[in-house]
């Protein structure tokens, strides 16, 4: 349960570059000021290893399934490219409702299959289903690569609503200078994600260094994203004297398909972004974490320059009862 997710004063998202959000956990609720109630999932177990769920989700939140270490966008990367394909973003809302069953095994998930409600539904119920839902089907395989541990995983879905079509050749023209785009049915997204640890102290497991990266693709129709990809290496307690800090360093490039430039150059030219992300987590207090983050993105719109985002983000922990 997520109980209140709120968002209050500015943020540098749409100043910087609207298309790879510089702050992932700044996009839920909304982008403006507003709050709810972002995940509320029950998970039952079934025996054998399956586990059926239903409820609210927070996409933020769900990822965690995936990937426990990765942050959330509050201890760990900021940048939401350099975390998540944002070839999902058409057929997967950040906040809507679900119902499907998962495989789970010794070292975590392993296949799933769920059916979503395609509206993306962060301070209402939803449950209209006014534009369909999507399918998402997964598979994990577990390595271990020089007796490391990682993992392989293939995601796809299928939105079943009505979308739009970048397709200008289709679009209608009604004067004076009006325009009413066309839509086409059901759309698509792939990806295939890997993570490898790269170095694993003997004496204590929570202090390792790791390599992710993926590479998504999507219907070249109605998806502005022709392909996504990433790569990031993070480092956990390096220091001996600082087993809590964390620290990573991220390259990103999303690739935009040419029916969306082509129907944005009418307004302004656009182009494929790319960018990087370098940040430092450290623990000041057993309560309290600091983290430098610094970010420089390529944007879509060609007219703008280069976006140089500096962060600086804390995260207060409720303090451990000791007796």
């Amino acid at each position: 349960m997520h109980v209140v997710d709120w968002q209050f004063g500015e943020n540098s998202i749409g100043d910087a570059a609207g298309m790879a959000p510089v702050n992932t956990n700044l996009l839920t609720p909304r982008i403006t000021p507003t709050y709810g109630l972002t995940n509320l999932l029950l998970m039952q177990q079934l025996g054998g290893g399956w586990v059926a769920a239903a409820g609210r989700y927070n996409a933020t939140d769900l990822w965690a399934t995936f990937y426990p270490d990765y942050g959330r966008g509050v201890d760990g990367f900021m940048n939401v490219s350099t975390l998540i394909p944002l070839n999902t973003a058409v057929t997967l809302p950040f906040v809507s409702t679900l119902a499907g069953i998962l495989k789970m095994g010794e070292r975590g998930l392993e296949a799933g299959f769920v059916v979503l409600e395609n509206q993306n539904s962060p301070t209402t119920v939803g449950l209209d289903f006014s534009n369909g839902s999507t399918l998402l089907g997964l598979a994990r395989k577990y390595t271990d690569f020089g007796g490391l541990p990682g993992s392989l995983t293939l995601i796809g879905t299928y939105g079943t609503g009505d979308f739009t079509s970048f397709d200008t050749s289709g679009w209608q023209i009604i004067p004076p200078g009006g325009v009413v785009p066309a839509t086409k049915t059901g759309t698509w997204m792939a990806a295939y994600l890997a993570e490898q640890k790269l170095w694993v102290d003997p004496c204590d497991q929570k202090r390792y260094a790791k390599l992710f990266g993926y590479v998504g693709f999507s219907d070249q129709e109605n998806n502005p994203f022709r392909v996504t990809t990433s790569v990031s290496v993070e480092a956990f307690g390096m220091v001996d004297s600082r087993p809590n800090d964390r620290m990573g360093l991220a390259y990103f490039y999303n690739g935009l398909n040419d029916d969306f430039k082509s129907a944005f150059a009418l307004v302004t030219p656009v182009g494929d972004l790319h960018g990087g992300e370098v940040y430092y987590n450290a623990q000041i207090t057993p309560w309290f974490n600091l983290t430098f983050d610094l970010q420089a993105v390529d944007p879509a719109v060609r007219r703008l320059d280069t976006a140089v985002v500096l962060g600086l983000r804390t995260h207060i922990l409720k303090a451990a009862c000791t007796r």
